[in-house]
């Protein structure tokens, strides 16, 4: 039986999430609303195949691990005064890690309700926040958002 290689191993997989995220929160930055639409769409486009080339590779670590998919938000929410705040969706704790800054301990204590916020971020098991707050099913398992009106 031939044997096959992985085009991508788990921690470059979890370098890509990091990435998307950090093109999430540029497109919210003044540097962005600055730059020519042209430019604004070649970014919102290169969005749109790394989350596309992420659910394709995440495809291949299905079933490896039990990594538990985390939603967070910040919880000094600059949107507020536009009526609106940021969901982030994360596919494990240490995704969510790595793109907040936040020791994934802490975020884990968070999730498990042993600790309430860190550095102004909240965090629940999506499993959690789907049960008890998410009025719409959602099928995001890669570091993604969506705006929430309030």
């Amino acid at each position: 039986m031939p044997s096959y290689r992985r085009a991508i191993n788990r921690q470059k997989l979890y370098q890509l999430e990091e990435y998307l995220f950090r093109l999430g929160e540029y497109t919210d930055s003044i540097d962005f609303k600055d730059l020519k639409s042209l430019q604004q769409n070649n970014i919102l486009r290169e969005i749109a195949y790394i989350d596309m080339a992420i659910g394709m590779f995440r495809m291949t670590f299905k079933g490896d691990n039990q990594e538990q998919a985390v939603v967070g938000w910040q919880t000094n929410n600059p949107n507020e005064a536009d009526g609106y705040f940021k969901l982030y969706y994360f596919s494990c704790m240490k995704v969510a890690s790595s793109c907040t800054g936040i020791d994934a301990t802490k975020v884990s204590a968070i999730c498990a309700g042993r600790r309430y916020t860190s550095k102004g971020w909240k965090f629940k098991l999506r499993s959690d926040y789907e049960e008890n707050d998410e009025p719409i099913d959602y099928s995001l398992d890669r570091p993604s958002f969506e705006i929430i009106e309030y």
